[in-house]
């Protein structure tokens, strides 16, 4: 797989963003959910893997708080 598509849920602990990235990628200046206060949000996204065979991908926490995170995949491309 190339990339996979994802529903991305957080439960945050106060205001930020998060940006997923490929695991041996350069982390991008965008975000794919942004947040304020501790109100659950969810957006549909999707998230290039890794090309080293890995397959990851990392996830970068923009809050100063502590952050919950449930990523769904929902479907992937080769």
């Amino acid at each position: 797989a190339v990339s996979v598509s994802t529903n991305i849920t957080v439960l945050p602990g106060g205001p930020g963003f998060l940006t997923l990235y490929p695991g041996n990628g350069v982390q991008p200046v965008t975000s794919n959910i942004s947040f304020s206060g501790k109100k659950v949000r969810a957006n549909a996204s999707f998230v290039y893997l890794a090309t080293d065979g890995t397959g990851g991908f990392k996830v970068f926490n923009g809050s100063a708080s502590a952050t919950g995170l449930v990523v769904d995949v929902n479907g992937y491309f080769r």
